[in-house]
């Protein structure tokens, strides 16, 4: 019972409280009442007493109390005797008149006041409170707290609202955090990469500009020095092109479709085979063929070329996919037995320009299917088997129709 007074509406529990200290007003007015009353039988009886030394000679006789007096009367009409009142009875009756008359709109509006700081104090002062401490920590930036209120009320819910959207604000700043941490590497990255190609271009430039006019060098020296010239531009326009592709995934918004697991499979089959052709030996497996699923076909599609494409790089002889559904989500794990990942990228240091980047590869391929699970609500998990070699599972989860993970976190 005591769960169900808690938890009731505000309106109908300001009804029962109403009710309630109205019940109690009532009782405190009728008691107010009668011992008004009896004050007042009290000097009747005084009074009576002294009037019945003196009995009438005719008739029935009753009292009467005015604020001076007190009279005997017959029945008839007729006065027989009247006595002034002492004055303490004068005060005595004046107190009792005015509170008898001051007693029922006193005792109701003293309900009234004592039901509504009652029902502020039991229903609204706590809730309030802590909306208000919440909503100034939210405007000084802090959300490291949370809202919790014990009740399903009206209140109860809006303090569960609030709280939502305290933890979705939460996300969404340590969501621009990480961003910006990630823009602030990418920056950094770029700087640091440039350096090398632009100080070979700024020397065979200076070497070129410094012999080639006198001809004191050989023209074999100067193809050779273009050359490098040439392949430092096209890393340069390489890195730029990985530049652009990044910044492009921040618009990636995923279109999941329904579709079965084997369909989706078949389709990612084909696109790994053209990439492998004859270089290494592919295994492709596909588990829970007939599992639904709500993905984005592009999105894995690119996700598994990217995992395909590490693979490939290092892969001996040998390389490994697994396509399958787990609890609705699209699974695809890839083994090759090369090397095996690095210890830094198991600890999670996974960036873009900074995976063990070699000659025409820049590390983008891991960082790219990692920002994409994410994007699609999953997760990338990389890991060095038993068995030797390495094994990197993507993971894309159900994303509603036209919402990405993030819009979906923020809904």
């Amino acid at each position: 019972m005591r769960t169900w007074l808690r938890n009731l509406p505000l309106r109908r529990a300001f009804s029962l409280y109403i009710l309630f200290y109205l019940l109690v007003g009532t009782a405190v007015c009728f008691a107010l009442l009668a011992a008004l009353g009896n004050t007042m039988n009290g000097l009747y009886a005084a009074y009576a007493t002294l009037y019945f030394e003196q009995p009438p000679v005719d008739g029935r006789v009753y009292l009467s109390l005015s604020d001076v007096a007190a009279y005997q009367v017959t029945l008839e009409g007729t006065m027989l005797q009247i006595v002034p009142l002492s004055p303490h009875d004068r005060v005595c009756v004046g107190v009792v008149r005015a509170l008898q008359t001051l007693s029922i709109p006193a005792c109701l509006l003293s309900s009234v006041a004592v039901c509504s700081l009652s029902f502020y104090k039991r229903r609204l002062r706590a809730p309030l409170a802590l909306l208000r401490d919440a909503s100034q920590r939210i405007a000084q930036n802090d959300l490291d707290f949370h809202v919790a209120y014990d009740r399903t009320d009206e209140l109860g819910r809006l303090c569960a609202a609030f709280e939502r959207m305290r933890a979705a604000l939460e996300q969404n700043e340590r969501a621009a955090w990480r961003a910006a941490e990630e823009r602030r590497r990418l920056d950094a990255a770029l700087a640091h990469d440039l350096r090398t190609p632009l100080t070979v271009l700024r020397g065979q430039t200076d070497l070129l500009r410094a012999r080639l006019p006198g001809g004191r060098m050989p023209v074999d020296k100067a193809l050779a020095a273009l050359e490098v010239m040439d392949a430092h531009a096209a890393r340069l326009e390489r890195y730029v092109d990985g530049m652009n592709q990044l910044l492009r995934l921040e618009d990636i918004a995923p279109q999941p479709r329904s579709i079965s697991c084997g369909a989706l499979c078949s389709a990612l089959r084909g696109s790994a085979q053209a990439l492998c052709g004859e270089r290494v030996a592919l295994a492709f497996e596909t588990e829970d063929a007939d599992a639904p699923l709500c993905v984005d076909a592009d999105i894995a599609a690119r996700a598994l070329d990217n995992l395909l494409s590490n693979a490939l790089r290092f892969a001996r002889s040998t390389v490994r996919i697994q396509c399958g559904a787990s609890s609705g989500a699209l699974r695809l794990t890839v083994w090759d037995d090369g090397p095996g990942f690095p210890a830094r990228l198991l600890d999670g240091e996974l960036r873009p320009f900074g995976n063990g980047a070699q000659g025409a590869h820049f590390g983008l391929g891991l960082y790219i299917c990692r920002v994409l699970c994410e994007r699609h609500g999953g997760q990338l998990t990389l890991d060095n088997p038993a068995q030797g070699g390495a094994r990197a599972t993507a993971l894309l989860c159900p994303v509603p129709d036209g919402l990405s993970s993030d819009d979906q976190k923020k809904s």
